[in-house]
């Protein structure tokens, strides 16, 4: 559970990060399956597709050992708090990070937009499988800029993002952009508003993580429409995930393949 402190600070900053959420054990267990997952994918013994940023999409709904951590207390209950009880599954995914000159992952916002987008709510928890450090491939994050009128303000990144190979920021490299580095060791978990701008700079080849994918229910037809847009898996879960008896489960996917409709 979430403290009313730890909510507000999720209001206002964007992000929220837990210490320790997860025991040395279980991370050791979760790491050794996620390395299960990619050593079928070297080895060809498997039909996770990955795609050209070296990230593997539906991970935890497919792996028995990794489905429990979606309705696990310690990621349920904050969702239901920030997103309500009636929240929805996004889906999951793993990336490893690819040997490449790119290892820098420009300022972007997952879901950006205009004030009623920004409105609608989806979050991105982050369990990273190795030390992440600032100048190493730690998440940086810009607080509160996913919220106007700062997420207004600095709407060029994501153009920057998507069409400059070598962007800057009022006169400043990506790198030199004032942030918060979400510094992290395996066992922390870290929750953050999709809207959120971010980065990541001097990644390095093998850096791992998995991440689990929540918004608040659907209300309006532009959030239907949004969801379809970004996150077009939700309303298409995995199998493993329609057939899974779990009460939480079933609630996070009630209704929602209808909707698409």
């Amino acid at each position: 559970m979430l403290t009313d402190e730890q909510i507000k600070g999720f209001e206002t900053f964007g992000l929220v990060l837990i210490r320790e959420a997860f025991s040395p054990r279980e991370m050791a267990a979760i790491i050794e399956a996620n390395g299960q997952i990619w050593a079928s994918v070297d080895a060809n013994e498997s039909n996770y597709p990955v795609d050209e940023n070296g990230i593997i999409v539906a991970p935890i709904e497919r792996n028995d050992d990794l489905r429990p951590l979606i309705e696990d207390d310690r990621i349920y209950q904050p969702m239901a708090q920030l997103l309500g009880s009636d929240f929805i599954w996004g889906g999951s995914e793993t990336q490893r990070t690819i040997d490449s000159p790119e290892r820098d992952h420009t300022w972007h916002s997952d879901r950006p937009g205009d004030p009623e987008e920004l409105a609608y709510t989806r979050i991105k928890i982050m369990l990273y499988l190795q030390p992440m450090k600032k100048d190493h491939g730690a998440l940086r994050v810009i607080p509160g800029s996913h919220r106007y009128p700062l997420h207004e303000q600095i709407s060029f990144f994501q153009k920057e993002h998507l069409t400059n190979p070598n962007p800057t920021y009022f006169g400043m490299t990506g790198d030199e952009v004032p942030c918060f580095a979400v510094e992290t060791v395996p066992g922390d978990m870290l929750m953050f508003n999709q809207s959120l701008y971010h980065g990541a700079y001097g990644k390095s080849p093998g850096r791992k993580y998995i991440a689990l994918k929540f918004a608040a229910r659907p209300s309006t037809d532009k959030h239907i429409h949004s969801l379809k847009q970004r996150s077009p898996g939700t309303f298409g879960p995995d199998e493993s995930m329609v057939n899974n008896l779990s009460p939480r489960i079933q609630q996070m996917l009630e209704g929602i393949p209808k909707v698409a409709h």
